[in-house]
């Protein structure tokens, strides 16, 4: 990320503010490599940046939400709590002074995008639920 630019990708529930992860209904990595909720953050996964690819992992039924940066996973982002668990989340991004694309299923041939996910999770374009 260049001099003044900042991301945050993540998810929120529906009426969470709009500054990802500053409520404990939201939820993000940033590129300076955090992961933020409840307006807290502390040292996540590795920075990213310009070229970056950035995968993001909600399992409700679980509760579990994970990054990964160019297929890396980089651990367990957050465990939801019981009563969050089963809401319905939304993706969210933060932006200050960057440009970016999302997807919402697979592109072939983009370096650093996952040649599959990990077990269990789908592309939000695929989901039935």
């Amino acid at each position: 990320v260049e001099q003044g630019e900042h991301v945050v990708a993540g998810w929120g529930v529906q009426n969470s503010p709009m500054t990802l992860g500053s409520s404990p209904t939201s939820f993000g990595y940033s590129s300076a490599g955090e992961k933020i909720t409840g307006g807290k953050s502390e040292p996540y996964g590795e920075r990213f940046g310009p070229g970056d690819i950035i995968t993001l992992y909600l399992h409700l039924k679980s509760g579990l939400m994970a990054f990964a940066k160019n297929g890396t996973d980089q651990g367990l982002g957050f465990r939801l709590s019981k009563d969050l668990q089963g809401c319905p989340f939304f993706p969210q991004l933060m932006l200050k002074n960057a440009i970016v694309s999302v997807f919402f299923r697979p592109r072939a041939g983009l370096k650093g995008f996952p040649k599959g996910l990990v077990a269990g999770f789908s592309w939000l374009a695929d989901s039935t639920n």
